[in-house]
Order: C-alpha cells, then structure tokens, then sequence
C-alpha cells in the first residue's frame, strides 16, 4: 500500500524481506513462542484434549495511525451500549432471527438457548457481554484521491468524459494547492485532502464486524505483541550474527 508525503510511517527496524534461511528459522522459534505464551488452540480438523495448535499470527506488526484509534476507543462505549441493548430487546432478537434460525443450526442451538434463559427467568440483575470488535482501515477514498477517482471514471466509460475529466482535474488541483498551502505554512490546520497521490494511505477506519464467540481469543492481543517482538529480536539477531536472542530467553 502506497502512502502519501502527508502520512508518516513507522520505518521497519529489520530489513524486509528475510533471507529465506533467516525466515525458516524465525518461523520455527516463533511456533514455539507462540504456544509456550498461551497463543495456542484446540484443531477442528483433528481435535485432540492432549494436543494445542498455535494460533494464527504474522511475524511483524502492521502501524496503525494513533489518530484512528483513538477514535475506535472514544467510539468503543456507544457500541457497547447498542449491543447491550440490543441483547436485551426480546422483540428485536426474535424478529431479527426469525428467517435466520430455518437454515442456520448454530444460530438455532443459541437462540433455543436464549428462549429457555428467558422462560426461567435472570437469577441476577448484573449482566456482562464480552465483544471484541474488528477494524480495519479504508485505503481507497476517492475524495482523496483524485487520480484513483479519474482513473476509475475513464475505465467506466467515455459518456461524460469530458465534464468528468475536468471536475477531477479541479479536485485534483485543489488537492495539491492544500498541499503546497500546509508546507507553507506548517501552523495552518490541515484540510480534508491530502495529497493527489495513487492512492492514500488511508482515510478512516471501518467497523467490520463485532464478534462474540471469538472473544476469548481475546489474549490473543497482548500475546501477538510479545510474539512479534520475539520474531524482531530474533531477526535483528540474526542480521547482525548475535548469539543468543529474546526468543531463547526463558521469558
């Protein structure tokens, strides 16, 4: 993914790609890691009580832009109050689910659970609901990107081209005039657009999915950090012919 000169990103401290002997060897040790920290599972294909899988992983962490998430947080309250409620809005759940329970045996088990929850009655008056929410960030906002939005418009078809083309030239003009506009004056508050580029390295974050079976996975988070700062130190390790490493450090 391609990123603006507005955007900054946090450079790599290990050259990318490994050498393939280097790969082999960091994927081996961080298996390892990986189930010896709790980030382990159960197979579905051959389950096993005595046997732990690791849990999927990637080697390197992927930045994330702090203005984003800070907004996932300030937002995370309100979408929390809205699946509360809907959880407890009898009406909504059973309209809702209605078509869904004909063809869905899972979704059917849980909602035959929840009508026997409601027909005993709730023995206690706290209730708590564990979600974990997916996000994952736009890269591909054609308001800012005019190229993207020009390119896209050209490929459709040739019946407003001309009119077409020249309000994404304007856009496009703008843009760089906001960009040239912000380098001169540094104090000066950054507009909606970036800068005319292939595509922008991002936009805004998008709410994918909240999940609630997959949120005891939810170690997952804090473990897939100290894996990643395993498979780093092991690969830095390895680029400069240390010794030992943090991987073979009883942590």
């Amino acid at each position: 993914m391609s990123v603006d000169e507005n955007t900054p990103v946090l450079r790599s401290c290990i050259k990318l790609p490994l050498k393939k002997e280097e790969l082999i060897e960091v994927i081996a040790k961080a298996k390892d890691y990986a189930i010896m920290h709790g980030a382990a599972m159960r197979s579905k294909t051959s389950f096993s009580p005595d046997s732990l899988n690791f849990a999927p992983f990637v080697l390197v962490p992927s930045s994330f832009p702090r203005k984003e998430f800070e907004k996932a947080i300030a937002l995370q309250p309100i979408i929390n109050r809205l699946m509360h409620n809907v959880a407890h809005d009898e009406e909504f759940i059973t309209t809702t689910l209605a078509e869904t329970i004909k063809v869905d045996e899972f979704t059917a088990n849980l909602f035959n659970i929840y009508r026997k929850v409601l027909a005993l009655g709730f023995t206690q008056r706290i209730s708590l609901g564990m979600l974990r929410s997916d996000l994952m960030l736009e890269s591909r906002c054609p308001e800012l990107s005019p190229l993207l939005e020009r390119s896209a418009s050209v490929g459709a078809g040739a019946g407003n081209d001309a009119k077409e083309g020249q309000e994404q030239e304007k856009r496009m003009a703008d843009a760089k005039a906001s960009t040239k506009a912000g380098k001169a004056n540094p104090t000066a508050k950054p507009g909606i657009q970036r800068s005319a580029s292939s595509s922008s390295a991002y936009c805004c974050w998008k709410q994918v999915e909240i999940n609630t079976i997959a949120s005891g996975f939810g170690h997952l988070g804090p473990a897939s950090k100290t894996i990643q700062r395993c498979c780093l130190s092991l690969s830095l390790s390895l680029s400069l012919s240390l010794s030992h490493d943090l991987c073979s450090l009883p942590i």
